[in-house]
């Protein structure tokens, strides 16, 4: 067990670990011929039906101020894909959402 422990803790994690693969994606529960799940759209579904608060209202709960994309971005650069995801999903983005941003485009909403 300690073995395992050691090993989890001084692995760096690589850019690969943050995305999902094509295998998760599309055929998490099996062949297409069932019903195709997506993983990140059950966990975002999961953590709505759990009572998951607003992107915001975590972001306060754990001190951090909230975001207002108006102040943050110029409206210019709103047509950029990874900026829509996150203003498409307006302030009430789920937490999980929001993190795959950052991780899949480095988005910086850390501040």
């Amino acid at each position: 067990m300690e073995e395992l422990l050691m090993g989890l803790v001084s692995q760096l994690a690589e850019k690969e670990d943050a995305i999902l693969c094509s295998d998760v994606r599309d055929k998490l529960f099996g062949p297409m011929n069932f019903s195709r799940r997506d993983l990140a759209a059950l966990n975002i579904m999961r953590g709505r039906d759990n009572g998951l608060p607003d992107y915001n209202t975590a972001r306060e709960a754990f001190g951090l101020p909230k975001l207002n994309w108006t102040q943050i971005l110029p409206p210019s650069d709103w047509y950029k894909y990874e900026i829509a995801v996150m203003i498409g999903g307006g302030i009430g983005v789920t937490p999980y959402a929001s993190i795959l941003n950052d991780l899949v485009f480095g988005t910086s909403t850390n501040r």
